[in-house]
């Protein structure tokens, strides 16, 4: 458990102050073949196994609800983007009569 716990304190994925939107792109197409690869080759005996929370090591997650953590976060990511273009798309610009 020890050496899972360490392996939580590598830097940040963005370690640099400022990164450009093309790298933020890469770091996010990279996650995700990390979660399709995984979940192409899980089992539900892997499944039942236990990681360290990253917020909290004493504290076991199962690898279900990792991936239901992950899950989560990038269908809301998703709602929250939609929302977010449709009501640009519905402001008036300025070629808009008034």
């Amino acid at each position: 458990m020890a050496q899972q716990v360490a392996r939580l304190a590598v830097p940040a994925v963005f370690s640099e102050p400022s990164p450009t939107f093309d790298r933020v792109l890469a770091v996010r197409a990279e996650r995700q073949a990390m979660v399709r690869d995984h979940l192409a080759s899980v089992t539900p005996a892997d499944l039942t196994g236990v990681r360290p929370n990253p917020w909290g090591p004493d504290h076991l997650e199962t690898v279900l609800s990792c991936l239901h953590t992950i899950l989560d976060e990038e269908w809301s990511h998703l709602r929250f983007a939609l929302r977010d273009l449709d009501a640009l798309a519905a402001r008036p610009t300025d070629a808009d009569p008034a």
